[in-house]
């Protein structure tokens, strides 16, 4: 290959490649996003499940 087509060919892979890279960024962070939604939801089922119980047990004692 000439020089000259060596370097554009290169350039066309770095360019796919920064192309891919951004792609997957976001994707990652999609996930990351979703992954931290799951565990606000569980964190706030866990602490109305607490409460919960916790209320039951109090309403025991009080009995």
């Amino acid at each position: 290959m000439e020089p000259l087509a060596t370097k554009a060919a290169l350039q066309d892979l770095r360019a796919e490649l920064l192309r891919e890279i951004a792609e997957l960024r976001a994707e990652l962070r999609a996930e990351i996003r979703d992954a931290k939604v799951d565990i606000i939801k569980w964190n706030v089922g866990t602490l109305i499940a607490v409460g919960a119980l916790v209320w039951a047990i109090m309403a025991r004692l009080t009995a």
